[in-house]
């Protein structure tokens, strides 16, 4: 015969609410919890990564490669961005790129931008020769694009930048800008920043400018350097084995812009001081054309020269290099391929150099003028590292001086 079992006790009432608590508190809480951080550490970063690069593919030539990103109530940080083409060409990078909104990104309504920053960008642009930077050309829209929107998202009105390096490219001038740390205003039509502090080329830089939003053509770039080296002028460059030393300061304006079809337009000038320049092929060519030894150090006590950038080449209004006995005065155009058409005119200061004191000697009526003015124009032509020199009378010496200058030099006369 079995045992009789015994009937079940029912709960006690405390247990009974107890284990009702859990299955319809706790465990709806925890799964509630669980999807909240599944959706702000996983799907809303996935979200937010596509939205942007999606939003920017559609509108411009360019992709936004974020590598993770991390969203709060009010912020977005994107980590391991890079700016490149629709073919891979890297523009840009940052380490990250901070984003504050003006309200919860969970919540009503669609939030504003407060505030942008960008931390640690480094930014490679070059200036074609069609007069644009190529940066722009990836920012310009598409004509697929979709049309702009008749309510766009509100921009804060500056950017920050942080620890920021921007490799500036020209066909006369390569140069990077570091430790920037700067605010570039956000206008209707463009970005401007003004007087944005950094380093390039071993000194002191100020740079000041503005470029269109979404690629447009207007542009414009001031740029001061102070105390910056010679020898990082020349890094990276067919004079860099030339050993050059010496600081400068200098000013260049650049700009583009009124729908323009030419390429960049400006002017600056740049002043030597205490320098071993005279090694340049282009002044070295003056010099042995001449028959001049170069002075000691191959120093230049100072050198001056205002000029302008033009469609295809650097004009030289006016230069002069001054060197212990002589001074070259010259004008001139470099031209953007490397070739020169420049022209110097030497003129003594004080003791001649060596080579012409025997003018003195032979021509004692003419040391006076020699001492103030060799009447030599040297033409310069072929390119800027493989230069031609050729001596010519000044215009406006009569044919006896002229005939004694080439006398002077040995015969050497241009055809």
């Amino acid at each position: 015969m079995s045992p009789e079992i015994p009937p079940e006790v029912p709960s006690p009432p405390r247990r009974r609410w107890l284990r009702r608590v859990i299955a319809f508190g706790v465990i709806p809480l925890v799964a509630l919890v669980l999807l909240a951080v599944l959706a702000k550490w996983v799907v809303a970063p996935i979200l937010v990564r596509r939205h942007i690069s999606g939003w920017l593919a559609e509108r411009s030539y360019a992709h936004l490669n974020i590598g993770w990103a991390s969203v709060g109530f009010h912020e977005v940080r994107l980590h391991g961005v890079s700016l490149t083409d629709r073919a891979g060409r890297v523009y840009g990078t940052a380490d990250s790129v901070v984003i504050v909104l003006d309200r919860p990104i969970f919540g009503f309504g669609r939030p504003a931008i407060e505030s942008l920053r960008i931390v640690h960008p480094d930014v490679s642009i070059t200036l074609d020769p069609d007069g644009h930077f190529d940066i722009q050309k990836i920012l310009k829209r598409p004509p697929e694009a979709p049309p702009p929107s008749p309510d766009p998202i509100r921009l804060p009105p500056t950017y920050g930048i942080e620890g920021g390096l921007l490799h500036f490219n020209t066909s006369f001038l390569k140069t990077t800008f570091g430790t920037i740390d700067a605010s570039i205003n956000v206008l209707p039509k463009r970005y401007e920043w003004t007087a944005v502090e950094g380093m390039s080329m071993g000194g002191r830089a100020s740079l000041s400018g503005f470029i269109g939003r979404e690629g447009d053509d207007d542009w414009s770039v001031q740029l001061n350097v102070k105390n910056a080296g010679v020898a990082e002028m020349t890094r990276g460059t067919a004079l860099e084995a030339k050993k050059l030393e010496g600081r400068l300061d200098g000013f260049l304006s650049l700009g583009r812009g009124d729908g323009s079809t030419r390429g960049a337009i400006g002017a600056g000038w740049i002043d030597v001081e205490e320098a071993k320049i005279l090694e340049l092929p282009v002044l070295l060519s003056v010099f042995n054309v001449l028959r001049l030894t170069l002075p000691g150090d191959s120093a230049v006590s100072a050198c001056r020269t205002d000029f302008r950038v033009l469609d295809d080449r650097l004009h030289f209004d006016r230069f002069y290099v001054l060197t212990p006995g002589l001074c070259l005065f010259g004008d001139g155009d470099v031209f953007l391929d490397s070739r020169v058409d420049l022209n110097f005119i030497p003129s003594a200061i004080g003791e001649l150099p060596p080579g012409i004191e025997d003018v003195r000697e032979l021509i004692h009526p003419a040391t006076d003028l020699f001492s103030q003015n060799l009447l030599i124009d040297v033409e310069v032509t072929g390119t800027w590292t493989a230069p031609d020199a050729h001596p010519l009378p000044v215009r406006v010496v009569i044919k006896p001086i002229a005939s004694f200058v080439e006398w002077m030099l040995g015969g050497s006369k241009k055809k």
